[in-house]
């Protein structure tokens, strides 16, 4: 038994001594360095990425849709297709935004939390699902609604930018 112990050390101590060598050394850290880089990379940057873009194209649909959601009309006005178009956009965003939520990694720097995320969807349908209003006797309440849905869009993804 202390044979097979000694033959154990002996190998720890060649296996060190190989280590400890300078050019090998140098190599192996190399690759430990390489190896943590790219895992964080896989794990923090690609997923860091993919946020801001999702949050760009937000933004950008904000503000292309403020001038429908901004101003519901019913479903019997002329421009009824084009609120339809743009509400479904809205939505399909939504559904984006909240798929994101999925892949939100355990190291979240500049993310927001996948709570944040998903809650920023659902006020993102909110939105979609109110580009139509019944009657505009209510549409001055509705215009108000939409902007706080809105700006809680943009507190949640952290969207700086104008807000009403």
């Amino acid at each position: 038994m202390l044979n097979l112990w000694n033959k154990i050390v002996e190998i720890f101590v060649g296996l060190w001594n190989f280590i400890s060598s300078e050019p090998n050394s140098t190599i192996i850290a190399g690759v430990v360095v390489f190896v943590i880089c790219e895992c964080l990379k896989e794990v923090w940057l690609n997923p860091l990425q993919e946020y801001k873009k999702l949050k760009s194209k937000v933004s950008r649909e904000l503000i292309a849709s403020a001038m429908y959601y901004a101003n519901p009309i019913t479903h019997s006005d002329g421009m009824a297709k084009e609120y339809t178009e743009a509400s479904d956009k809205m939505r399909e965003l939504a559904s984006e935004v909240t798929a994101f939520a999925e892949i939100v990694p355990y190291v979240h720097l500049g993310i927001p939390n996948a709570k944040n995320i998903v809650e920023a969807g659902k006020h993102l349908i909110g939105l979609s699902n109110s580009f139509f209003i019944s009657n505009y006797n209510v549409a001055e309440t509705h215009m108000d609604q939409n902007a706080a849905l809105e700006n809680k869009v943009k507190r949640l993804l952290n969207i700086r930018g104008i807000s009403k």
